[in-house]
């Protein structure tokens, strides 16, 4: 949205242009050559990389074509040294790759395989000191390895996680000696430990992603289609490549190994996790309302009475909460593979977990918070951001004293009611928690409100009551104070409307302001619920920076405009409806109208003679 200015007001506000950084002749700004000199293409000789041999069973993928993709490869740029097969169905079925010294490739079993393996690969090697300096520069480092420090004595038993160079075949290409193995991944090798990605590189030395970044495109969708092509159920939704098929190892198809691998999101610090394997192994665990009983008793809710645990409608939720995840427990072992979800079995605890982080916090403030209050509110808990909550212990202090505890769930229910009616409310107030399957909301204006409330405690000054618990009253004035106390108060310049203009447009009455000071803008922006009573916005207006706008509708606060001259043009860089909405086009067309009406207004009264 801009509007074009005439002689008289370009003139007058002529500052305004020699403060935006903008250039007053195209009202552009002026931004650096960025131009980058293209790379020169070197042409590679016919097989520098080697000329290796069966990387896939040659009944999967003919002999010919194979030499075909080794060719290719080792006259293509390092970013494009992959080559791919696919099947009837546009899938990837296989590929062959270099990179870093070391060919590998990868392919699925074939639907004949009778479920004999479930994938294989292939690694092969120049045996020089260069190559095996580059590929096991430690004694550590081994190929075909699980991703990070596993431990080897628990959970991965095979080979001692990995394989060394002489555990690998010497074989002749020509007259060079080179490294290879091949495997296909079996139920046994499995069970055995064996875990790493289905393609896992060796040692990356001088790592970069621009040198294999399309073979990392290619491997995420190989991965993808591994994962279709399984019919035993195994844990979709666990760590990428590197853990495709540990369901079928040790203890990790069970409702203990689903619970340890959740991160609860918008939970408090130090309480995101439902269990760490590190404190509950295994063994220790067990799924019944009297284990959950006493590993709540026990948890690290220090607000929480024991007692409070063991009341009947308590454990009746804890008991909802075992047969749901016992259910979902049996659907993630059925042939529909929409179950295999780790995140799915958790969810229930979950949800029962995240309820008791939730009666923690209020029992830190209201140690007398009736039952009824946290079992009867255990969904609406589940949709509030618990990390939006404060911390401060003089802000939780003031909020006992004075809070009465039926209030703040009042005011917790609203926000949420008015996130889900409003599709426009800002996304970043968003949380979606797949590890509780709820969709949980931060309550901006109770957050922006506890905020400037600790300001005002930290400040000295007896923060404001207000006369009764409606949030937008209590927003507006706590953080009006807030800002008070916090800001000097400016004068700011009013050059473009040193009064309020009203116009009409269709019995709709508009009326422009320049705000006088920096505190009335930060009322403005209490009103409107933005920030545009912030610090930096009053400096850019006082140094003629740019211009604010607060613009009343029917003598109500709504939109919020900031504008930057530009030449002869006074272009709206941003315009905001309460709460920072977007306006529509019909919105912003008439409000261009009728500022195009306001400036001319402006215009004659500067051609006036002085009387």
């Amino acid at each position: 949205m801009e509007v074009k200015l005439n002689e008289v007001l370009t003139t007058h506000l002529a500052d305004y242009n020699a403060n935006s950084n903008l250039s007053s002749a195209t009202g552009r700004r002026v931004a650096k050559d960025t131009t980058i000199a293209p790379t020169a293409v070197v042409t590679a000789a016919r097989y520098p990389l080697g000329k290796v041999y069966e990387m896939i069973p040659y009944d999967i993928i003919p002999e010919a074509n194979q030499q075909w993709a080794v060719a290719s490869i080792n006259n293509s740029g390092c970013a494009d040294r992959i080559r791919v097969w696919k099947d009837a169905k546009d899938q990837i079925i296989a590929f062959i790759s270099y990179y870093e010294s070391v060919w590998y490739s990868f392919w699925i079993a074939p639907s004949n395989s009778n479920h004999e393996y479930f994938y294989g690969t292939t690694v092969m090697m120049r045996d020089t000191d260069t190559v095996l300096s580059k590929v096991f520069p430690y004694t550590r480092n081994r190929i075909l390895r699980p991703a990070g420090a596993p431990n080897t004595t628990e959970f991965f038993g095979w080979k001692k996680s990995g394989l060394r160079a002489e555990d690998m075949t010497q074989v002749k290409i020509g007259r060079a000696n080179w490294l290879r193995t091949s495997i296909k991944i079996d139920n046994q090798l499995v069970t055995e430990g064996f875990n790493p990605s289905p393609w896992l590189k060796p040692h990356e030395v001088g790592y970069s992603y621009e040198k294999n970044k399309n073979c990392r495109g290619v491997e995420a969708l190989v991965l993808t289609q591994l994962k279709q092509s399984i019919d035993i159920p195994i844990w979709t939704d666990v760590g990428g490549n590197t853990h495709l098929l540990n369901r079928l190892a040790g203890d990790n198809n069970s409702i203990w190994y689903c619970l340890q691998k959740q991160t609860l999101r918008g939970g408090r610090t130090g309480q995101n996790y439902i269990l760490k394997a590190t404190t509950v192994p295994f063994v220790a665990f067990e799924n019944s309302l009297e284990w959950w009983t006493t590993y709540f008793q026990l948890s690290d809710f220090k607000y929480i009475d024991k007692a409070f645990v063991q009341k009947p409608a308590v454990r009746k939720l804890i008991s909802n909460a075992i047969q749901l995840t016992e259910k979902a427990f049996v659907d993630a072992n059925s042939s529909d593979r929409t179950y295999w979800n780790t995140k799915q079995v958790a969810a229930p605890i979950g949800r029962l977990y995240y309820w008791f982080c939730w009666c923690n916090f209020i029992y830190s403030i209201w140690p007398q918070c009736p039952q009824d209050h946290l079992v009867n509110n255990y969904d609406l808990l589940q949709e509030v951001t618990l990390s939006s909550m404060p911390t401060v212990p003089a802000t939780k202090m003031w909020l006992q004293d004075t809070m009465p505890v039926a209030s703040f769930f009042q005011i917790l229910k609203r926000a949420v009611e008015e996130h889900k009616a409003d599709p426009d409310y800002p996304q970043y107030s968003r949380t979606e928690d797949e590890c509780r399957s709820v969709v949980s909301y931060k309550p901006m204006m109770l957050v922006d409100t506890l905020n400037a409330l600790s300001d005002v405690i930290k400040s000295g000054v007896v923060p404001s009551k207000p006369t009764r618990w409606r949030i937008q009253e209590w927003h507006d004035e706590i953080v009006a104070q807030s800002w008070k106390i916090k800001n000097v108060n400016l004068d700011l310049p009013q050059d473009m409307f040193p009064k309020p203009v009203h116009i009409t447009i269709d019995e709709r009455k508009y009326c422009f302001i320049q705000p006088i000071s920096s505190h009335q803008l930060a009322e403005w922006g209490s009103a409107a619920r933005n920030c545009v009573g912030s610090s930096s916005y009053a400096q850019k207006i006082k140094n003629k920076q740019h211009f604010i706008l607060m613009i009343m509708l029917d003598n109500k606060p709504r939109f919020t405009a900031q504008l930057n001259l530009r030449g002869v043009t006074l272009d709206v860089s941003q315009i905001k409806d309460i709460a920072n909405r977007n306006l529509n086009d019909e919105q912003k067309k008439e409000i261009e109208t009728a500022l195009s009406l306001a400036l001319e207004q402006r215009s004659q009264e500067l051609v006036k003679p002085e009387s």
